[in-house]
């Protein structure tokens, strides 16, 4: 697993995630909807008609290119199922039916509605 670190993002940014050094079967990002430091709100604390659109991309080859495999957008405030708050995150996941090699790159580039804050994590298996 990797951690991606409090990220403010206004606009478009891309984050390229190091080469993972064993084959796995997929992929997963993890966005922290809520959460405590940043310049900007959380997506929690946004409106509906905020977002934060996630683009998922692998590169095969020391990033020279790189191949989209898993788009979603997200919308901004939280959403209450029985008095409870959910969700407090989000997951955008890939696989490709066969093993990714080992050295495979992924980057995520993240456009955002209005500024926002968020961290998460990398997960691979």
């Amino acid at each position: 697993m990797a951690n991606i670190p409090t990220t403010d993002v206004s606009g478009q940014q891309t984050i390229t995630l190091g080469a993972i050094p064993q084959p796995f079967n997929w992929a997963k990002i993890t966005i922290n909807r809520s959460g405590t430091g940043g310049t900007h709100p959380w997506l929690n604390s946004l409106t509906s008609a905020d977002t934060l659109g996630v683009f998922f991309e692998y590169s095969l080859d020391n990033g020279q290119s790189w191949k989209p495999t898993a788009a979603q957008t997200f919308g901004g405030g939280s959403q209450i199922v029985k008095g409870v708050t959910v969700p407090t995150t989000n997951e955008i996941g890939v696989g490709i039916g066969v093993p990714f090699p080992a050295g495979t790159q992924f980057r995520v580039t993240l456009t955002a509605s209005t500024p926002l804050t968020f961290d998460g994590s990398a997960t691979f298996g």
